[in-house]
């Protein structure tokens, strides 16, 4: 009777340098807020870095806010404006935390050549940026990688909005998740991937089988369509792959129906495609006699 150690990964199709979520900044659109997925003024260093420069020293920051400031914005005649930043101080004497609105005007020194009348003009701000509204779907514990009910797609240039895109995310279909089967337990695991092993000697009890699997792609009803399958053992300091065992698991992962999806931005996608910025492992005992 031998233990084999299988760990199952699941590899995102991007990852982040943050290892956190992180807190968007403000936007007003037709007198609604909004959640912006993102921080605009970083889009151009040398503005990012005079504006750091003006901010209080000793604001509050926070991994989910390494810089310690939300900017709040607003859409006006399809132009995007800056209106005003918020901080947070500490007070000494009270021993509590306060807020501090830093206005357009009191930002005049760095962004002067920015002024349309009274107010800051993005210009400095093109390419696309998401702004989001609703209950979260899908989280990542990764800088802006979430998805909610709402979001929106705006295309600007010189701070012009020259496309808007509107979404209504959705579940989909409420089927099996990678992610989900992990909670359940290594029994589970076992159930529902059923490898057959008997046949690689190499899987003693010092090595362990590992599975990296991405991206995963899925249909409107909840069919696995492709996914990238990889599984590998460690032997002598050296990983190795087996294919034989990356296509006896893609198989076992396409017979599987239906996955859990999800209607994301106009694309059907499964959970377990917008997965961990850190790789996971599901341990699974699997008992051969010998």
């Amino acid at each position: 009777m031998r233990q084999l150690l299988i760990g199952i990964f699941i590899i995102t199709l991007s990852l982040n340098i943050f290892a956190t979520g992180l807190a968007g900044d403000i936007i007003f659109i037709n007198g609604e807020q909004w959640i912006l997925l993102g921080k605009p003024i970083e889009r151009d260093s040398v503005l990012y870095h005079n504006f750091i420069g003006i901010l209080p020293e000793y604001r509050s920051k926070s991994t989910a806010n390494w810089d310690g400031y939300t900017c709040y914005w607003s859409i006006k005649n399809d132009r995007l404006y800056l209106d005003s930043v918020l901080v947070e101080l500490y007070d000494q004497e009270t021993k509590s935390f306060f807020e501090r609105c830093i206005s357009s005007a009191d930002m005049h020194r760095v962004f002067k050549k920015y002024y349309d009348k009274d107010e800051i003009l993005a210009t400095w701000v093109k390419g696309t940026i998401r702004v989001a509204r609703g209950e979260i779907l899908l989280y990542v514990h990764s800088a802006y990688e979430r998805n909610y009910e709402q979001e929106q797609m705006i295309t600007l240039k010189q701070g012009q909005i020259i496309e808007r895109q509107s979404f209504h995310n959705r579940l989909v279909i409420d089927g099996f998740s990678l992610n989900d089967l992990w909670y359940q337990g290594q029994e589970e695991v076992k159930k529902k991937l059923p490898l057959k092993l008997d046949d690689y000697p190499e899987l003693n009890d010092e090595n362990s089988l590992k599975f990296f699997i991405s991206p995963i792609q899925v249909d409107s009803l909840g069919n696995l369509v492709d996914c990238k399958v990889q599984a590998s053992i460690r032997c002598q300091g050296e990983r190795q792959e087996i294919k034989e065992l990356s296509d006896q698991m893609k198989n076992l992962l396409k017979n599987i129906h239906p996955w859990k999806t999800y209607l994301i931005n106009g694309q059907y996608i499964s959970r377990d495609n917008v997965g961990r910025i850190y790789p996971y492992r599901t341990r699974v005992d699997i008992n051969n006699d010998n």
